[in-house]
Formats: C-alpha cells, sequence, structure tokens
C-alpha cells in the first residue's frame, strides 16, 4: 500500500518526470492506476511475478489484462515471432497459453531476455537462445517501473 498526502505528491511527480500515474482520493494520492479505488486505500499493482494468457486474434498474439484495461493489445516487431517458436510444443496455444514473466529469477522460468534498447517508447529484447529480438510495447510499463535488464519468462499449457 502506497498513500501520499498531497503536498508529497507535488514533489514526486517532479523527482520522477512525470512517470508517477494514478489518481486523487480526497487529500491522498494512490499510486495504483486503472484500478477501482477507495477513499484512503491504495494498492500497489507491481507485481513480483507477472501472468497473462496470450491468444490468437487475426492471426496475431494478442493478450487482455482487466486489471490494467489492456484489451487485445498485441506482441509485435519480433515478440510476435519469439512466442510462435517458444509455443511450438504447447498443445492448442492459439486459444491461450499462460506466460509468467518477472524481472528476477524464479523456479521454472524458462527463458532469460536481456534489454538492448529503448525505442519509440517500446522496448527491444534480445532472447540469446534463439538469436531474436522482440519489440515490447509501452504497455511493459503497466508491470515494472522502468524497463528491466532482464525479463524471466515461462511458457505454460493452460490446466
Amino acid at each position: 500500500m502506497v498513500i501520499f498526502p498531497q503536498r508529497t505528491f507535488t514533489s514526486l511527480v517532479h523527482a520522477h518526470a512525470g512517470r508517477t500515474q494514478g489518481a486523487a482520493v480526497g487529500q491522498f494520492f494512490c499510486c495504483a492506476p486503472k484500478l477501482p479505488l477507495r477513499a484512503g486505500l491504495c494498492v500497489n499493482i507491481m507485481n513480483a511475478i507477472n501472468v497473462i494468457q496470450p491468444y490468437k486474434h487475426l492471426t496475431m498474439w494478442v493478450f487482455d489484462d482487466a486489471k490494467v484495461a489492456l484489451i487485445q493489445e498485441p506482441f509485435v516487431s519480433g515478440a510476435d515471432e519469439i512466442i510462435e517458436k517458444m509455443v511450438a510444443n504447447i498443445p492448442d496455444a492459439e486459444n491461450g497459453f499462460i506466460l509468467l514473466f518477472s524481472s528476477r529469477p524464479f523456479p521454472g522460468h524458462q527463458a532469460v531476455f536481456e534489454w538492448r534498447r529503448e525505442e519509440q517508447g517500446g522496448n527491444w529484447y534480445y532472447f540469446k537462445e534463439l538469436d531474436m529480438e522482440g519489440w515490447l510495447c509501452p504497455a511493459l510499463f503497466n508491470y515494472f517501473e522502468s524497463a528491466p535488464q532482464h525479463l524471466y519468462v515461462q511458457f505454460k499449457e493452460r490446466s
């Protein structure tokens, strides 16, 4: 839970160059964007391990995440090709598979993506095992405050 008195918030915005997002509630500012807020209550949405369920829509890999108001967010610019290779042995992956990801290693992660560079608000990551790069759009910042140097990922069949 992160709650800042409103006077504190102004200096935080300047300190973070406008990257802090949220909504004002009474005299408090909550750093929990896009979640229903109750007066004086704030929820930190930065999980240690994140989970989404990508699926195919109109031949594109996409995912939905109601927690951050994303619907059919596409993977593009190489990220889609990496997914295609990584789910080749997952039955019925086109109808959905589980994708776990974190900025820290976790038991069972299958891939490590290394940050390469920023471009057009998104970030390029390199996957050594396939010698491929993929671009992740600014939706990444719904899960991380800044682009992680490494992304640890697991691709799993839905149960």
